[in-house]
């Protein structure tokens, strides 16, 4: 069993009006919100694109929002810009949020929410406060390596203000029944007409590549995408994640990484 201690900011809401407001801002619908049970969401712009990915959890008398912690200032300060007289308040926790993969035996003895799976089978679990659990606590780089083998994106490092939510298939992020929310408009737009004009890959690097980036990626002295993080896996391999054209993103394609000339090679 794995984690990563400190993995989230927390913000929490309380108040008659919580559920209502967050359900008016974020791609879920919080009035459905089932008790102690984790919903996938996001905040969006009117444009679509991501202001944060959220993991919600709704108990008798609050709501809590987990975001990486690199997101927490931002999107405190968009609640704050959008809260006007609705009877609620909300503040940011202290306490430690961490997540924890294991196997359903491993993590029946634990007490958190459930998150979504891994690719890998791996079952998820936010803890709230505890971090004395039987677990093998990881360094951040070495934990997000392990997500982005099951191609799981980093908001903040993968994921960015520009990043289209569609372009990552976040489709379990999105309730399209709920009603009007920011950037609903645009995400209904393009499941009427079928266009996502990008896709979020994983790929095998042939070294580590020595720049900071993001890189740009392509083939035939075309640039059509972007490789946005590297990860170091056993025995030296390298990978990364990134978004291509979605007409270029066929498993086993090579591209090439223009800032080093290096082949990448797009994997499942």
């Amino acid at each position: 069993m794995i984690g990563l201690k400190d993995a989230y900011g927390v913000i929490q809401f309380t108040g008659v009006d919580a559920k209502d407001f967050l359900h008016r801002l974020a791609s879920q619908d919080f009035l459905k919100n089932q008790l102690d049970s984790v919903i996938s969401g996001a905040f969006l712009s009117g444009t679509g694109r991501i202001l944060a990915l959220c993991e919600s959890i709704a108990t008798e008398d609050r709501v809590l929002l987990f975001f990486e912690k690199n997101r927490v200032n931002s999107i405190y300060e968009y609640f704050e810009k959008m809260h006007f007289g609705e009877d609620l308040s909300f503040e940011i926790l202290k306490e430690i949020a961490s997540e924890v993969r294991g196997t359903e035996e491993e993590l029946s003895g634990l007490s958190g929410w459930r998150l979504y799976d891994w690719k890998d089978g791996q079952k998820g679990m936010i803890l709230l406060g505890t971090t004395d659990a039987d677990v093998e606590w990881l360094a951040r780089d070495r934990f997000l390596s392990k997500r982005a083998e099951n191609s799981v994106p980093t908001d903040g490092l993968d994921i960015g203000p520009q990043t289209m939510v569609l372009d990552c298939d976040f489709d379990e992020r999105i309730d399209r029944d709920k009603g009007c929310y920011p950037g609903q408009e645009v995400v209904e737009k393009v499941y009427t007409y079928g266009r996502r004009p990008k896709k979020l890959i994983k790929l095998e690097l042939e070294h580590k590549i020595e720049s900071e980036g993001p890189w740009e990626i392509g083939e035939g002295g075309q640039k059509f995408g972007q490789l946005t993080s590297q990860h170091q896996l056993v025995k030296g391999r390298w990978i990364a994640l990134g978004f291509v054209r979605r007409e270029k993103a066929d498993v086993g394609k090579k591209l090439e990484v223009f800032t080093d000339g290096s082949v990448a090679q797009i994997v499942d």
